[in-house]
């Protein structure tokens, strides 16, 4: 961010590639490898913004891109993150910030988030790149935070048995309700 005769503007690193939404478009289903390396890359990118209290608050595909030639993960769209002892409610009244599929519980609570957030909408991007489906889903935000709320997604080698089970059940942990049952850091 800078000024240049009185006009300020921000420049930004040109990234070359794509979204991992819009490789989902083209393969909704990712090999267990990719799912594995693309889940190390995002999990290496959070750890040290967490270790220095900044919670993104919306991890998507949308939010990851694929840098090309190599497809080595950048975390993009810190629009919504936040410092960890941050107010829950920094929005209006009855405002969801975030995005309802990939959001965690206690964040589509308003409660009080610390990095295990992160982790949460993670695993529902794992859940999508090893099934092609969402973790929670609806046609409205609405039914998609009730299906938060209320139930629990199938775990991943059960609809695709290319996914092996120990995947599976990281994906599954980093998907459960209360974050203290979730992996305690991006690490």
């Amino acid at each position: 961010v800078d000024e240049d005769r009185g006009v300020p503007f921000l420049a930004m690193e040109f990234l070359e590639g794509e979204s991992l939404h819009d490789r989902l478009r083209r393969d909704p289903v990712l090999p267990p490898a990719e799912v594995r390396r693309l889940g190390r890359q995002v999990s290496l990118g959070l750890a040290p913004a967490h270790a220095r209290g900044l919670i993104h608050r919306d991890i998507k595909p949308a939010n990851l891109w694929l840098e090309a030639p190599d497809g080595r993960i950048k975390i993009l769209d810190l629009g919504l993150a936040r410092p960890l002892h941050a107010e829950a409610n920094l929005t209006q009244t009855g405002l969801i910030v975030g995005t309802p599929a990939f959001m965690s519980p206690e964040q589509a609570r308003g409660e009080a988030l610390d990095p295990r957030t992160d982790i949460f909408s993670l695993g529902c991007v794992l859940y999508s790149l090893c099934s092609g489906l969402q973790a929670f889903d609806g046609e409205t935000p609405m039914a998609v935070l009730t299906a938060l709320a209320v139930e629990n997604p199938k775990p991943p080698s059960e609809l695709n048995p290319a996914i092996p089970v120990a995947l599976s059940d990281l994906v599954m942990r980093c998907l459960a309700k209360s974050p203290a049952d979730r992996y305690a850091d991006a690490t």
